[in-house]
């Protein structure tokens, strides 16, 4: 009876051990998640210091003083168009020279072509 006591008693101690030493690991994952998330929290804060510095250097007038030693800067603002005239269709895809390659992309915009499908139709299809 002693016996069984005993291995009893130890049986239970070594699980007692077992599932201390997960707890403690458990706690020490958390732990180091913490502080994880207190870098990650640290290196946000830093990045959004240095974003709002670049801002407070990036102004128009900076960028047009870096640009035009490169090149010449031209508004992107369209002209006004006269009262009571249509506008045209916008094509920004740069037209090659000595071609209507512009005015033919708009007339073929304007038509609604059939284009022929690979796809079986009926009750044969797939579904």
């Amino acid at each position: 009876m002693f016996a069984k006591c005993a291995v009893t008693i130890l049986s239970l101690a070594a699980v007692s051990a077992g599932l201390l030493t997960l707890r403690q690991s458990r706690l020490v994952v958390a732990h180091d998640l913490a502080g994880v998330q207190l870098r990650v929290k640290a290196m946000d804060e830093e990045l959004w210091r240095l974003r709002s510095q670049i801002a407070s250097r990036v102004t128009p007038e900076r960028i047009g003083a870096l640009v035009s030693d490169v090149a010449q800067l031209h508004p992107l603002v369209l002209p006004p168009e006269p009262a009571g005239v249509p506008k045209p269709p916008l094509d920004f895809r740069a037209p090659m020279e000595g071609s209507t390659q512009v005015a033919e992309n708009t007339v073929r915009r304007g038509r609604t072509e059939a284009r022929p499908t690979n796809r079986p139709t009926g009750p044969a299809g797939p579904r």
